[in-house]
């Protein structure tokens, strides 16, 4: 069995990886330019044994192979696991988990030597060890991802998938059952080196806590593909309870956790995580949290303790939200009394949004109310200044965000296409020497170039070439593919990718609480697929609560109604929406 790559999407191209590969690579090819005398040198000062001068031999032996499968099996398991691990942990981290894991596995190859055969002057080369420690690494961060395998049988190659942790745990329960063999007699094979390896790449996971990692990135890409199947956030109850049990602060899950628990009426619980949504987003987004405060005083029509609704006012007020300021701070001032800290607060905010948004006349009131309360009090001199100003200067306007100064934030649309075009040659590649049509005759091609010609590295490159051709004509369907140049087939294929990234985008903007663009981009949405239910709920969902825009809510929530099936988890919610806003538009 050999593992030629993995399910998991690559992030961005693996540069380590394939640097790596590509040093490997040259390395071998150019030992065939040597001349029979450089060897014993190569064997005195490179390879690491008991008897190299060279401490810097410890890390070029993992750039020297023996022959041409050695090479190949080390670089098609870095491959298989390195790629897609690489962007999950980072270039630095992968970078040093490989040398760490190749240095560990050398130093515990050279102690057992040293116990066993203490007269040993028996070399150690490859990269064995350290794709080992990237092996072990890979199991602890993506053990619940599936390992693409290419299984002889019958004489021939076939492909099949299979879990990683399994076969990872099986690999090394042999390596450990072939380290034991090794103490009594030598195979050829460093398997304490792999050991080794392994076990430095299980510890860097444990140190670096890449398991919860893991359970995050899995849990997460459920949900993510159950909302693009536009059947709601209902849908994905347990994966989102799944989530609170891996990540119980997150405030995003507690979030939509309220949500979910309105729509299956449980008040209690919904007011529960909003509370704890909204204790999360204080400590780093001051402005999420205040929306929070908002929509569980609109959803569960009751107020949270008055205190938050005047830290989410002065939050607003200050980040430009004025208008969502007022409805923040409402329940605080309708229980106004004098003595009261908060109300004395709450009061001369209320004030002071009145005044900037022009409601002169209700601000006016608002001051000589406050006056009549709190007539000492500090904050009455602030009152007095703002009810001198002109409407929209009472507050400052919101501060820009500062111009971009990371690499990642600067990254042009060019840049990012050339990233997926590189990623797109990448997983081309990957699928046709996965092949059985490649693997096959590229098999048989190698081993007789092995026993007839010695290993002569120029014809294994001729014998790859040709094999890669071969597998790439019968792979790819061209009458598809010269098709797709008059057809509306690669049309069809973009307006499904428009439609993720319009949906994804909306997310985001909706969860940054930029709601206008946030309705923009689910209208967008909309008109790609007008039978996205998701995008259809919530955009109908932030007319009602957030932009106030009642005739557009109710316009939606009965298009909804058109597409769900009463058994649909939304279906009751959605009437409910549209008896409220027939309701709204009635007094209005």
């Amino acid at each position: 069995m050999i593992p030629v790559g993995s399910d998991l999407e690559l992030k961005r191209t693996p540069v380590a990886t394939l640097i790596i590969i590509g040093i490997n690579v040259v390395v071998h090819i150019s030992q065939f330019f040597l001349l029979p005398q450089h060897y014993p040198w190569i064997i005195k000062y490179l390879v690491f044994s008991p008897v190299t001068y060279n401490p810097l031999s410890v890390v070029i032996s993992m750039f020297l192979h023996i022959d041409f499968f050695h090479l190949i099996f080390n670089m098609v398991f870095l491959w298989a696991f390195g790629a897609a691990l690489e962007t999950r942990v980072g270039r630095k981290n992968f970078l040093l988990t490989y040398f760490g894991a190749g240095i560990w596995a050398t130093a515990l190859w050279i102690v057992v030597e040293a116990f066993v055969r203490p007269e040993s002057t028996i070399g150690l080369v490859g990269a064995s060890g350290a794709v080992s420690g990237v092996i072990a690494l890979y199991l602890y961060r993506c053990f619940y991802s599936k390992i693409r395998m290419v299984v002889t049988l019958l004489f021939l190659p076939w492909r099949v998938s299979i879990p990683a942790a399994p076969f990872i745990i099986i690999w090394f329960y042999q390596n450990v059952i072939y380290s034991v063999a090794d103490l009594t007699e030598p195979s050829g094979t460093a398997h304490w080196a792999h050991i080794g390896g392994f076990i430095f790449g299980l510890l860097v996971g444990r140190i670096k806590r890449y398991g919860h990692e893991g359970r995050l990135e899995h849990l997460n890409t459920r949900l993510l593909e159950r909302l693009r199947s536009g059947d709601g956030w209902k849908s994905a109850e347990k994966e989102l309870k799944k989530l609170l049990g891996v990540s119980p602060n997150d405030p995003v899950v507690h979030h939509e956790l309220a949500r979910l628990s309105v729509q299956n009426g449980d008040a209690g619980l919904a007011s529960e995580h909003f509370q704890r949504a909204m204790h999360r987003y204080a400590l780093t987004e001051p402005v999420h949290a205040a929306f929070v405060v908002i929509e569980h005083a609109d959803t569960l029509g009751k107020p949270m303790a008055l205190h938050h609704h005047l830290k989410a006012g002065e939050a607003l007020a200050a980040s430009g939200y004025v208008e969502d300021a007022l409805r923040a701070i409402l329940p605080a001032v309708r229980i106004s009394e004098a003595g009261n800290a908060i109300s004395e607060k709450a009061l001369a905010l209320y004030a002071k949004v009145l005044r900037h948004l022009g409601k002169t006349d209700a601000a006016g009131e608002a001051a000589a109310r406050f006056r009549e309360l709190f007539p000492e009090s500090k904050l009455a001199a602030g009152v007095q200044a703002a009810m001198g100003k002109q409407p929209n200067e009472v507050f400052a306007p919101p501060p820009q965000k500062p111009a971009a100064v990371s690499s990642k934030a600067s990254v042009q649309p060019e840049d990012e296409d050339r990233e997926y075009t590189v990623l797109g040659i990448l997983a081309c590649f990957e699928n046709i020497i996965s092949q059985p049509y490649f693997l096959f005759p590229w098999i048989c091609f190698s081993l007789f170039i092995g026993f007839a010609f010695g290993g002569f590295w120029p014809l294994h490159v001729l014998s790859f070439m040709f094999c890669f051709v071969l597998a790439a004509f019968i792979v790819i369907d061209w009458s598809s593919l010269f098709r797709s140049f008059s057809s509306t087939s690669t049309e069809s294929a973009r307006n499904e990718v428009d439609i993720i990234q319009a949906f994804d985008r909306a997310s985001l903007a909706e969860r940054g609480d930029n709601f206008q663009k946030a309705a923009e981009l689910y209208e967008k949405t909309l008109a790609l697929d007008p039978r996205h239910v998701q995008a259809r709920f919530n955009l109908a969902r932030i007319y009602m609560n957030r932009l106030l825009n009642n005739a557009k809510a109710l316009l939606h929530t009965r298009l909804l109604l058109q597409h769900l099936p009463p058994a649909h988890p939304y279906h009751g919610e959605a009437q409910d929406m549209v008896l409220k806003l027939k309701v709204k538009l009635a007094k209005e």
